[in-house]
């Protein structure tokens, strides 16, 4: 087998779980490449992250083309026609236009011997896939995830029917994927990220004088840091000992530094950018408490299963957050604490009943690092895929 993968941009720090997954099919023998629209970066230079060792040499970036004849050619057949006519339907022509380098990536999967297409998200990046797969004459499977599936999603009744497996991370994209397509309910398949829980050993957490609180994701609105903030400034907090840690970047960076200096709370509050690897283990391992105050955006857009909920469960890291999006498949009150969605008063609420009695979570943690090793382990979850 020779595997292409097809993401929108590799490396990206928030979907390192899709770097595990073709790590650990690496590591099963299986030879693939990454194709991807766009080369991310890693922080630091991805020196010591060892979820991206030996994937970037493996990466292959598409050439951006927007000319609509790339698409026809020699050999096109009814086929292709019947897709290229539903893209720019579906799409407009202006998005259209991004589809374009299918025929460069279908041409690749023929120099390249090729035998199996995998595409990650229900956006771009499948449509794309869609095309060339056809194209190459070669079978198709997809995995979609969030915002992809519930607003972004293209085409996403072809790529069901034209695909020969649809994996879902997290069981409320399975539902809804099998709700809206009850035919296709047998290649609909739960294959929910895992970690490779050999380099993720369980500690229980020893009080700490002035806790560490920490907060990871990209700041969009999804992840409720506004909200955060707000509970931050709660009178209940503003005079209790503890420094929190918001680890990422997006488009709200400006927004929540304002508000941060507004409420002032710069002597609790530190905005940190996306760290990697070990580095990013230890801030896990040297907090007290994570938080995942995660809300379901304007637009609909709200998270599957995050991956830091995962990572932050395996290390023994107590949780507080909400149940916005799929959350609720993993924190529950036996796993952590659940707070409403948008509610900074609850939120601030179960902040200090941390800070008052650490010791409760005790039970909580291992409840949550048992529901990781029965249900998210990589090296039994990659077996869907794999097969």
């Amino acid at each position: 087998m020779k595997l292409a993968v097809i993401v929108d941009t590799f490396p990206r720090w928030s979907e390192r779980f899709i770097a595990r997954e073709c790590g650990e099919l690496v590591r099963r023998g299986v030879d693939l490449r990454i194709f991807c629209l766009r080369a991310g970066t890693l922080p630091d230079g991805g020196e010591n992250d060892a979820d991206f060792a030996g994937l970037l040499e493996r990466r292959i970036e598409l050439p951006r083309c927007i000319m609509p004849r790339a698409l026809n050619g020699d050999g096109e057949d009814a086929e292709l026609r019947r897709r290229r006519d539903l893209a720019k339907k579906e799409l407009g022509l202006t998005a259209y236009a991004k589809v374009q380098c299918a025929k460069t990536l279908a041409d690749l999967l023929a120099e390249g011997k090729f035998t199996q297409v995998h595409a990650h998200f229900a956006n771009l990046p499948s449509t794309i896939a869609w095309l060339a797969a056809h194209t190459a004459r070669l079978p198709l499977t997809l995995s979609v995830h969030a915002r992809d599936l519930f607003v972004e999603a293209q085409l996403l009744d072809a790529k069901i029917a034209d695909c020969k497996r649809v994996f879902t991370c997290h069981a409320r994209a399975q539902e809804f994927l099998v709700a809206m397509n009850p035919h296709a309910a047998k290649k609909i398949v739960l294959m929910r990220h895992g970690l490779p829980l050999e380099h993720y050993s369980f500690e229980q957490r020893e009080p700490a004088q002035t806790p560490q609180i920490l907060a990871a994701g990209r700041f969009v609105p999804k992840k409720g840091f506004e909200t955060l903030l707000a509970a931050v400034a709660d009178p209940r907090l503003r005079e209790r000992s503890f420094r929190l840690i918001l680890l990422g970047e997006g488009q709200l960076e400006k927004k929540l530094k304002a508000q941060i200096e507004r409420k002032q709370l710069g002597s609790k509050v530190m905005l940190h950018g996306p760290v990697s690897g070990e580095p990013l283990k230890n801030l896990f391992r040297h907090s007290s408490l994570f938080l995942a105050p995660y809300e379901t955006a304007s637009d609909g857009d709200s998270d599957g299963v995050p991956n830091t909920i995962l990572e932050a469960f395996a290390l023994g890291l107590p949780v507080v957050g909400t149940a916005a999006g799929s959350l609720r498949e993993v924190l529950t009150p036996e796993t952590g604490t659940v707070v409403a969605e948008k509610n900074p008063a609850e939120l601030a609420a179960a902040i200090a009943g941390f800070l008052d009695d650490a010791a409760v979570y005790g039970e909580k943690t291992r409840a949550a690092r048992k529901l990781i090793e029965k249900d998210y382990d990589l090296s039994k979850n990659i077996a869907p895929l794999l097969k």
